[in-house]
């Protein structure tokens, strides 16, 4: 079978920066939380998060500008502002009891960085299908950890990508 090329738009632009976690992602989230998701600020009406609380209807980013509390999963859209969700994440921990951020994995980047300096992390191994996609995502996933729980982190994730804590 020959080897199939693609763009570098392809790989990273969509018509839609919102990607929805699908539900065995969920699960571990719950989990790491060992309970429910207190918290999705990037909720919107395709999730399956079921958040106790989210931002959805609120003005445009309104998970950029409100205070964060509790435990909370983030999923952002994927776009441009990516590096803001990331400072975003890293500036609410001290007010949130615990924080998984999915992100695309892209070593490359600066935000990247800043995750890894600050965060435990799985690499998911192989692509995630997102809710209502058939197609798995063009591009390998991370989840990131910031929390006094790592050591459940590294147990829940540790069967699901190559954790680094």
């Amino acid at each position: 079978m020959p080897f199939k090329r693609h763009s570098v738009n392809v790989m990273l632009k969509s018509s839609n920066n919102d990607r929805c976690t699908p539900d065995n992602l969920l699960v571990l989230v719950r989990e790491v939380f060992n309970g429910p998701i207190d918290l999705d600020p990037c909720d919107n009406p395709h999730s399956h998060t079921k958040a106790k609380k989210s931002f959805y209807g609120g003005p445009t980013d309104s998970g950029l500008v409100r205070l964060w509390s509790g435990k909370v999963y983030c999923n952002p859209p994927y776009g441009r502002k990516l590096p803001q969700w990331v400072d975003r994440v890293i500036d609410q921990f001290t007010h949130a009891e615990e924080i998984i951020l999915l992100t695309p994995s892209r070593t490359d980047t600066r935000w990247f960085t800043r995750l890894r300096q600050n965060a435990a992390l799985c690499f998911w191994s192989g692509r995630l299908t997102f809710l209502g996609c058939k197609d798995p995502a063009p591009f390998p996933s991370l989840i990131s950890y910031f929390g006094p729980n790592r050591w459940r982190f590294i147990q829940t994730f540790s069967n699901h990508g190559w954790v680094v804590a």
